[in-house]
């Protein structure tokens, strides 16, 4: 996406991009941390065939994500204008608001797929999972190109993203 960014709408775009980019990876590795700390029970109880122990923890790590992850989201979507002032002062790039609430909006599905994925690597079987998780990622540079050349606005790039992140969500529950 960043390529296409840059290519269709130039460097400014790009830089907004890799602002929204770097709060949501600040954002990202806190949950991320969070799924860690469930992997070895998780882990532990599939092998020892308690499949209700299993589900019960991916819906716990599930609660627990959204909730904490909600919880940053809505104050820094309220606050989105304040924390980019400070940041970079006036010097903020065009689309960085935009970009970082839809960036933001996109990892609240892919959040819940980081507690989906414990599961699958729990049980081994992870070729298809990897495999369909891969091609509809992949979806989203040539949807991404296509939304920039017939003219719409980058933002339609990130709407499209958190559509995509919803539906990789379902397919994934349906895979699971």
């Amino acid at each position: 996406v960043n390529i296409a960014l840059n290519a269709f709408v130039g460097p400014v775009v790009n830089a907004a991009n890799a602002i929204a980019m770097q709060i949501n990876n600040a954002l990202n590795g806190f949950c991320s941390s969070l799924s860690v700390a469930f992997r070895p029970q998780l882990f532990r109880s599939y092998a020892e065939g308690k499949n209700d122990k299993v589900f019960e923890m991916m819906y716990s790590m599930s609660k627990i994500m959204f909730a904490v992850y909600y919880m940053f989201i809505v104050a820094i979507i309220l606050e989105i204008d304040y924390i980019l002032e400070i940041w970079l002062g006036d010097n903020i790039p065009s689309y960085t608001k935009a970009f970082t609430i839809l960036i933001l909006l996109s990892m609240v599905p892919r959040n819940l797929i980081m507690c989906l994925s414990q599961i699958v690597h729990a049980t081994g079987k992870m070729k298809v999972y990897q495999l369909v998780s891969a091609v509809v990622i992949s979806v989203v540079l040539p949807v991404s190109v296509l939304i920039l050349r017939i003219g719409m606005s980058p933002v339609w790039v990130y709407v499209f993203n958190v559509f995509m992140c919803v539906g990789l969500y379902i397919i994934d529950m349906y895979l699971l």
